[in-house]
């Protein structure tokens, strides 16, 4: 029935006031959070790998005194969900109770979506991500009715645009964002929505815990830290703090960048992890990751002309990634560097050797790198 409803509902074309009831409807299903004050969020349309932004959007905008009550999703097809690397810290399984909690005394949380919140939504998923593709309209609905339900009161998008992720044009980012304004106008929510043309991953790390010690890396300022990752970090984070009106127009990104420079952002996220029942004191370098490792090399000198997100998204998960959070790849090249013969491209992380093999061996029919 379910699939029935998908196909009849989604597949037909984009009805503007279609999507605008659905998403009421999806909302209505469940709880609905009230939170005192303005309530800010943040959410991807996802199809990137890496790409760990959100820990550090939350920890710099709630340590301005910005309440953040971050729900996330999980993997699916991809090495990596915010909730996934998240538990690599600290848990993220709360009921709404909980969530409440947490959230008045931290101030915000990074947590897994509570399972009343939109739970037709849930439900929807399961059957869609069966499917071979997942149509525009249906993946909005999802972000919107979830953030209608956590009380926001100002949205942020990131629409990661890649020839080989989810998003692959500008048009279609186009398209997407003219729905999420639309629906952020009905529902007055104040939305703004960022297409974002990345050439290759964001961060270094991908796989849930390669992208938790990518994450701490950034938040404790270590030299060895993926510059990309802060970079856009701090883009979206400063993004947010202009829409809500906490910094003037262009002065978003120099504020972002104090709260991370000073360590306010990283005093913020330990206080969450704390919160949430993790270990406040953790350090990057404590993150375990896979002990059974590959090197992949250049096989000839040139430029890495493209990372294909595809290929790297099916040989993390036949590493292990997500359900082995030690699991997934390490890359050392970004794309357009140069390389030499070789030069390691990116390294493989499992913790067991027949699945290590099995990654190595597909990598013929799935390269990752292109150098030429």
């Amino acid at each position: 029935m379910v699939a029935f409803y998908l196909a009849g509902t989604f597949w037909d074309g984009t009805d503007y006031d279609k999507i605008y009831n659905i998403t009421k409807a999806m909302v209505e299903t469940g709880h609905v959070f009230e939170f005192e004050g303005e309530v800010v969020d943040k959410h991807s349309t996802g199809g990137l790998s890496g790409n760990r932004i959100t820990p550090l959007i939350v920890s710099i905008v709630a340590s301005l005194g910005i309440k953040f009550p971050k729900t996330s999703s999980r993997a699916v097809t991809s090495p990596a969900g915010t909730a996934d690397t998240m538990e690599v810290l600290t848990p993220v399984t709360f009921d709404n109770k909980e969530i409440k909690k947490i959230v008045d005394k931290a101030g915000a949380c990074l947590v897994w979506g509570a399972k009343d919140i939109a739970p037709s939504d849930d439900r929807i998923i399961k059957v869609a991500h069966q499917l071979p593709t997942e149509p525009t309209s249906k993946m909005i609905t999802s972000i919107m009715s979830k953030k209608i339900a956590m009380d926001a009161d100002y949205l942020i998008i990131d629409v990661p645009v890649n020839s080989t992720a989810k998003v692959k044009t500008l048009e279609q980012a186009r398209e997407i964002k003219s729905m999420f304004e639309y629906l952020g106008d009905r529902f007055g929510i104040k939305v703004k929505v960022l297409p974002y043309e990345s050439k290759d991953p964001v961060g270094q790390g991908i796989g849930p815990a390669l992208e938790a010690r990518d994450v701490l890396r950034v938040i404790q300022r270590k030299d060895n830290r993926p510059h990309d990752l802060e970079e856009k970090a701090v883009f979206f984070a400063g993004q947010l703090l202009e829409l809500v009106g906490k910094a003037s127009p262009g002065q978003g990104t120099e504020i972002a960048q104090k709260q991370l420079d000073s360590g306010a952002a990283e005093k913020k996220f330990r206080e969450i992890i704390k919160v949430q029942g993790g270990d406040p004191e953790v350090d990057s370098e404590d993150i375990k990751i896979g002990q059974e490792t590959y090197d992949v090399q250049a096989k000839e000198d040139g430029h890495v002309k493209l990372i294909n997100d595809s290929h790297l998204d099916w040989v993390a998960r036949i590493l292990g990634a997500p359900s082995t959070k030690e699991a997934g790849l390490y890359l050392h090249k970004g794309a357009g560097e140069e390389v030499k013969k070789g030069d390691v491209l990116f390294t493989l992380y499992t913790n067991n050797k027949r699945r290590l093999k099995a990654a190595q061996e597909s990598l013929d029919e799935n390269p990752v790198y292109y150098v030429s």
